[in-house]
């Protein structure tokens, strides 16, 4: 058994190549020591680690069907994650509304039918299409019947820093990883990956009221990073953060904490940007500035409220 070496740029951003290396290396040691066939089994694998595989003389084969097979099985360690989600909430019934639970309790039990189904991967579309209704339902059950006291806005902070991180993630993939050659730059795979972005996120029909449809790298950045009434753009969760620090203020006696002042100084600068400004700078740049930004606020949220440090 090894530590996990991970090369994809979601993970490791500039690094992602030298991560890739390590892992080469680590393949090649383990063909030295266990398989002599030159022969390895992957079920996900990218362009980059095929050829570098390739290169030192390793073939590529699918893995997929057996590893299919082997993920209906369940560890005792996942049922154990599956059941402390629940066992979490219901540890706190008495604090969550009777439309809250019923919501979770129905969303535990249609997972729980998905686990015992044999897992296949012509089924991910139904079974992402279920998180998200499920999710959806939740989310409405606490928006509408929760009382707005302290936990509510604990609970609104973490759903807003995990959404404003995940669409930059998102797009700064679409940008950095995917961007096509230049020649195919504005092309139809560029087009088309764009518009996989927009369903991603939920936001190709709210895209299409705002701007009429027509698709831009430009327009689409300016949708997802400013525009303030996309519910999943970049400020759009940057106000609610503020407002749901705001409601903490008041309720723990008045005084600014370190994540207030973060959060208000990475909003004063969203105000006056320009996509062109963006782009000018560098949206990789950008993105991962704002990663790095959002991630500070969330620490500071933890050490102010959960550690007692400032």
């Amino acid at each position: 058994i090894r530590p996990s070496i991970t090369w994809d740029y979601f993970s490791n951003g500039d690094q992602a190549s030298v991560q890739l290396k390590k892992w080469i290396n680590e393949v090649i040691d383990l063909s030295n020591s266990y398989f002599k066939s030159k022969k390895i089994a992957i079920d996900v694998i990218n362009g980059p680690a095929v050829s570098s595989l390739n290169k030192i003389g390793i073939e590529v084969v699918d893995a997929k069907l057996i590893l299919e097979q082997a993920r209906v099985i369940k560890s005792p360690e996942e049922l154990n994650c599956m059941k402390a989600a629940r066992n979490n909430i219901r540890s706190a019934r008495t604090r969550v509304t009777n439309d809250v639970w019923l919501s979770f309790n129905q969303s535990y039990k249609t997972f729980q039918k998905y686990k015992k189904k044999a897992y296949k991967t012509e089924n991910l579309p139904v079974l992402c299409n279920s998180i998200k209704q499920e999710t959806n339902l939740l989310r409405g059950a606490i928006e509408n019947t929760q009382l707005e006291n302290d936990g509510f806005a604990f609970l609104n902070l973490g759903y807003f820093i995990e959404r404003a991180n995940s669409t930059a993630r998102l797009l700064d993939i679409k940008y950095f990883v995917l961007l096509p050659k230049k020649e195919t730059v504005g092309g139809e795979l560029d087009k088309t990956q764009w518009d996989l972005l927009l369903r991603a996120l939920s936001a190709h029909r709210a895209f299409g009221w705002a701007y009429d449809g027509e698709q831009t790298p430009e327009k689409i950045v300016h949708f997802l990073i400013l525009h303030p009434e996309f519910p999943r753009s970049l400020i759009y969760s940057l106000k609610k953060i503020s407002l749901n620090l705001g409601k903490l203020k008041l309720l723990y006696g008045g005084k600014s904490s370190s994540a207030n002042l973060k959060i208000r100084n990475i909003l004063s600068k969203f105000y006056d940007l320009e996509t062109n400004e963006i782009f000018k700078d560098g949206l990789h740049e950008f993105l991962t500035n704002f990663i790095i930004s959002i991630n500070e606020v969330s620490e500071s949220i933890e050490e102010t409220y959960f550690k007692g440090i400032k």
